[in-house]
């Protein structure tokens, strides 16, 4: 099994609407089983990697690890689906989504001159 990384959020529960944290796993940037929170610079190194460094906006699908600690939804044992915002190589922003459209990561836009 390849690695992945994690970052630990506080994020709005798409389904009772209250705040709890979550622990979504991803992979992108050096695979390391790093744990980020929000405002955090992706390591990239010689180890095993996925992704580019050179995107500048990338959105990537993680389901949570966890249930909700409020309500303990989990949609059906299954996680919570979550978006994964990167912009310059830093963890922006996440929030949830009841679909599944991506499957790993989308580079929204490439920086240019690179």
């Amino acid at each position: 099994m390849s690695a992945f990384n994690w970052v630990i959020v506080e994020a709005e529960c798409p389904w009772c609407q209250e705040m709890s944290t979550f622990i979504l796993p991803f992979k992108y940037g050096e695979l390391g089983y790093y744990d980020y929170q929000l405002g955090k610079t992706l390591k990239w190194g010689e180890g095993e990697t996925e992704g580019r460094a050179d995107a500048h906006d990338v959105l990537l699908l993680s389901i949570s690890e966890n249930p909700c600690s409020r309500c303990f939804s989990s949609e059906e044992d299954n996680g919570i689906v979550f978006y994964i915002l990167i912009k310059e190589n830093t963890l922006h922003s996440v929030f949830p989504s009841r679909n599944l459209p991506l499957d790993g990561y989308l580079i929204l836009d490439e920086r240019s001159g690179s």
